[in-house]
């Protein structure tokens, strides 16, 4: 039997891709934990107990997801970026928002002009 080489880039790349998939496995099993004891104990399953939040891999929302975000509708979204509180970035017809541009527009504005 052959003994692997040590010095092979693919053994390293599967090493530290084993060791990423445990490092998520551990993550969602902290996560799941909690409905796992519950079922145990025979009470009801509830899966929105555990609140996950949401960030895009790109940077950016969608109107639905910034609504969410911001924790009111999309007409308020719709509204805001209308009257120029919201600054969006367009792509055909959809529409994308930052994150900061978010919070920049939920804080009051102090011009009382």
């Amino acid at each position: 039997m052959q003994k692997p080489n040590t010095n092979d880039p693919y053994l390293e790349i599967q090493e530290s891709i084993v060791s990423k998939l445990g490092e998520i496995i551990s993550s969602l099993m902290s996560l799941i934990k909690p409905f796992i004891t519950q079922a145990e104990k025979g009470g009801e399953i509830n899966p929105t107990v555990i609140p996950i939040p949401y960030e895009p891999e790109q940077g950016f929302y969608t109107r639905k997801q910034a609504a969410k975000f911001m924790s009111c509708s999309p007409s308020t979204i719709r509204n805001r970026m209308k009257s120029g509180k919201l600054k969006y970035y367009s792509w055909g017809r959809r529409v994308f928002f930052k994150k900061e541009d978010l919070i920049a527009s939920a804080i009051p504005s102090t011009d009382l002009s």
